[in-house]
């Protein structure tokens, strides 16, 4: 119930002009509830989210709709711009030329830094290999001049340790 002028209709002792005189209290008219629809006007635009709504006029709507429309052609005739500038799409161009240059420059530099390491790592394996080969056939001879100073009969003969007494 409002705190309005009109509310003092509905109860009559509470009328200002009441000078304390006795006043039959009448039933209130049943006031039937607003249907949401008839509660606003017609040309109302409500927006509804989460069950919460939200109405506006006619005139505040059609302000909402004119700003977000004048910022899309805004945006789109800015990027527009942009894209077709041609100091803007020239200078987008030879930078990406300039980088697509750096990367390649720095593969060949990454390519060659590899096959050094590999042509390096070759040649170790190679004299790697030659060292091993030069070592076995030292072993072998090695062995084989063991196996043959072992079968030879001892031809110098043994010193006798002195007998002790």
């Amino acid at each position: 119930m409002s705190h309005r002028s009109g509310h003092h209709a509905e109860y009559p002792q509470h009328h200002p002009h009441d000078r304390g005189h006795a006043h039959h209290r009448r039933a209130p008219a049943p006031h039937p509830a607003p249907a949401p629809a008839a509660a606003a006007s017609q040309s109302d635009y409500t927006l509804v989210h989460a069950g919460k709504q939200v109405r506006i006029g006619p005139v505040v709507f059609w302000i909402v709709v004119g700003t977000v429309s004048l910022l899309g052609i805004w945006s789109a005739a800015t990027a527009t711009y942009f894209a077709f500038r041609d100091d803007v799409l020239t200078r987008l161009i030879a930078r990406q030329a300039e980088m697509q240059y750096a990367y390649e420059d720095r593969i060949a530099e990454l390519r060659a830094k590899v096959d050094r390491a590999t042509s390096r790592q070759l040649l170790d394996q190679e004299q790697f290999d030659q060292k091993l080969d030069q070592i076995l056939k030292r072993q072998s001879a090695l062995e084989g001049r063991a196996t043959a100073l072992g079968s030879m009969p001892d031809i110098t003969g043994s010193i006798r340790a002195p007998a002790r007494a």
